[in-house]
């Protein structure tokens, strides 16, 4: 098993990234596997004022992100 670390933040538009709201460990055989896990849970990745979802692996390498639109995150 691979370990990941998967990060849950806003980006604003100059692409400063404020602290994770969601900062947690994911265990899974490969980073298809921990990708297909959290895309099919989708709705609950980016979570109300956040816009920005991130996987590190154990060397906190980035190995994977998603981003939407500045616009479209609810940041009140």
């Amino acid at each position: 098993m691979q370990t990941y670390r998967l990060r849950v933040a806003f980006r604003d538009q100059r692409g400063f990234v404020r602290p994770p709201v969601r900062d947690e460990i994911i265990q899974a055989a490969h980073l298809r596997e921990a990708i297909s896990a959290l895309l099919s849970d989708a709705d609950s990745l980016l979570i109300e004022g956040t816009n920005l979802a991130w996987l590190t692996d154990k060397d906190e390498q980035m190995v994977w992100s998603l981003r939407m639109d500045e616009h479209n995150a609810d940041t009140t």
